[in-house]
């Protein structure tokens, strides 16, 4: 029927007893009477039609069995295949590699069973659980017996699950839906998958968000829902949306807020109820880079947050950065780095390899200024925005004792301290204060929302550029810490009095706590432009109370809260005048300010206290 006894590849489109095969080991007919052959060495799988004619309909001819799906079987590469069946709604089953795919009558190629790393290296699992997350072995190599497969009459799929001493059963592997996940942003990588039940095309959140498509390939309507994991319940991967019906796409981003410079692992679970492949485990990595060093020697901490059963090793190229203690773990852990000093004038790079993880650019400063850090002044929210104070810290920022501006009646804000300038896209800062690790500054209202590049020149010395992104407002409002750190306690003023209202436990000169209907003065920061941009300065001292031009939106207690006016009253020093709701409940209340686009932290709070 096929094969002319010549072993090679040939025939594709010709008669079946023309064509070359190079070790033919399983074969299976559909209920049309078509036969499917594996032809083994030649990492195909072949169908012969009733005509008599041969064509392949998977596989490429090399090796791979990469776990991608959504796409023609004729298309993806194959490892060897070692088992293969037809059910009654003509779905090819073949297994492959440590995979067990499904090719639908389209000839689309979806994955079925398999979790990316052979069961001997996990151990047997997955019995009970969705088939996508179970490790099979077969013997996926020549000269070793296949193993074999079959449907039964509830259309169950049985396989011989040679490596682990088994036989297992898929149900429902017909279903007329099939779902299939698509990265749109990311590449297949290089390095191997771990075993987390993880069968799809990774992400790679470093540093931007990706989208992820989800579709499908088989029939019918198709919703799904979808859940995070994270190694070692880190709480960072975030998701777009939690349950739509395909076609859909879904953005998956990092919460960086807690991580500190590490490589961290997370996968999504989306289930589709009607699919036969559901649930697909999609699993991928969010790396922190270590920041920018400083020019002096300095020692550091790296995460490792692997799935469990995983091994890395850490090491770098470069002399000046030493792995200290430990080099290698296994799962979650951390190592330990050190840098030397350096005493050059220009930057150097080195790279930190962990595990399979992409290589770890490590920069160092050359001597002079070095910038560490660019945060809001008042709640350390890190970010610059036009007209905002901010604190840059760092090393060598400045020589000699700290000095704090002294106006001395003059209208102009200065630009020096002690020798030292900042420029935000080469316009100069007003400063309010300089010493050789803080900076405080006043971002010029020329800055434009995108990128921004900030030096300090000390001395005649620049520092390396520094790259944040400006946002149109950075809001902060006045408030200290209690006792423990856990929360902020805003300090705000009876509308047109100097009564200061608040936590008095906090800040003594408080007189008492805000009151239902009270109208108070909030003193804030970067709240952003004016609606005049004449009135938007920042380079002088003036008198008035300008409005800003974005809109502005005030809660306390999570209920409304009426704001009567928003305006900048000095340089970078905004004043906004809210209504408390009158039945905002005693005791701490969250209060928030939001505008164009930045809202203050949710730390922040107003003490309230029960009207006489």
């Amino acid at each position: 029927m096929a094969g002319n006894g010549r072993a090679g590849f040939s025939g594709d489109g010709a008669p079946a007893t023309q064509a070359m095969l190079n070790g033919p080991s399983d074969v299976a007919a559909d209920q049309a009477g078509n036969l499917y052959l594996i032809d083994l060495n030649n990492l195909r799988i072949r169908q012969v039609t009733l005509d008599g004619k041969i064509n392949t309909v998977a596989g490429l001819g090399y090796g791979g069995a990469l776990n991608i799906e959504g796409q023609l079987a004729t298309k993806t590469a194959m490892d060897y295949s070692w088992g293969l069946t037809v059910d009654a709604a003509g779905n090819l089953y073949v297994a492959s590699g440590v995979y067990i795919y499904r090719i639908n009558a389209a000839g689309v190629l979806t994955i079925l069973v398999g979790g990316g790393l052979e069961g001997y290296q996990e151990g047997f699992d997955g019995d009970g659980g969705p088939a996508v997350a179970a490790h099979i072995r077969g013997e996926n190599f020549p000269g070793l017996p296949h193993t074999g497969m079959g449907v039964g009459p509830d259309g169950s799929l049985y396989v011989a699950d040679t490596g682990n001493d088994r036989i297992r059963r898929i149900t429902n592997p017909g279903a007329a839906a099939q779902l299939v996940v698509e990265n749109l942003d990311f590449p297949v990588p290089s390095f191997p998958y771990p075993g987390t039940g993880a069968d799809q095309i990774d992400f790679n959140l470093f540093p931007v968000p990706e989208r992820l498509m989800v579709t499908n390939a088989g029939s019918g309507p198709m919703s799904w829902t979808a859940t995070t994991s994270t190694v070692g319940n880190i709480d960072w991967l975030r998701i777009s949306s939690s349950s739509e019906s395909a076609p859909s796409t879904i953005t998956v981003s990092a919460d960086t807020a807690k991580l500190s410079s590490g490589f961290y692992w997370g996968t999504m679970l989306i289930s589709a109820p009607k699919a036969s492949d559901s649930p697909r485990y999609v699993s991928g990595y969010a790396i922190i880079p270590i920041p920018l060093l400083s020019p002096g020697s300095s020692t550091g901490t790296f995460t490792v947050a692997e799935p469990p059963g995983v091994g890395w090793f850490a090491s770098s190229n470069v002399d000046w950065i030493t792995i200290t203690s430990p080099a290698s773990g296994n799962g979650i852990g951390s190592f330990s780095y050190s840098a030397a000093a350096y005493p050059g004038s220009t930057q150097r790079s080195g790279v930190l390899t962990v595990g399979g993880s992409p290589p770890i650019t490590v920069t160092q400063a050359a001597q002079g200024p070095f910038i560490q850090a660019i945060v809001d002044s008042w709640d350390y929210t890190p970010g610059i925005a036009p007209g905002a104070w901010v604190t840059i810290t760092g090393s060598a920022l400045a020589s000699g004792a700290p000095q704090t501006w002294n106006l001395n009646g003059t209208q102009q804000l200065p630009t020096m301290l002690s020798g030292t300038t900042v420029t935000f896209n080469g316009t100069q800062a007003a400063l309010y204060y300089v010493s050789p690790t803080q900076i405080n500054a006043l971002v010029p209202a020329s800055v434009a929302p995108g990128p921004v590049q900030v030096v300090v020149q000390a001395n005649g010395v620049s520092s390396n550029p520094f790259p944040v992104t400006a946002t149109a407002t950075l809001p902060s409002i006045y408030a200290l810490p209690n006792s423990d750190g856990s929360a902020f306690f805003v300090t705000a003023a009876l509308a047109g009095t100097g009564t200061l209202i608040g936590n008095s436990a906090v800040d003594p000169r408080v007189t008492r706590a805000a009151l239902p209907g009270d109208v108070l003065d909030l003193y804030m920061a970067g709240l952003g432009a004016t609606v005049d941009p004449t009135e938007f300065i920042t380079n002088q001292v003036f008198a008035g109370a300008y409005p800003v031009s974005a809109a502005v939106t005030a809660s306390v207690g999570g209920k409304p809260a009426q704001v009567l006016f928003a305006g900048l009253t000095s340089p970078g020093l905004y004043l906004v005048r809210v209504a408390i709701p009158l039945d905002v409940p005693p005791g701490p209340q969250p209060i928030q300010v939001a505008t164009g686009g930045g809202k203050t932290p949710s730390s922040l709070m107003l003490m309230v206290g029960t009207p006489d």
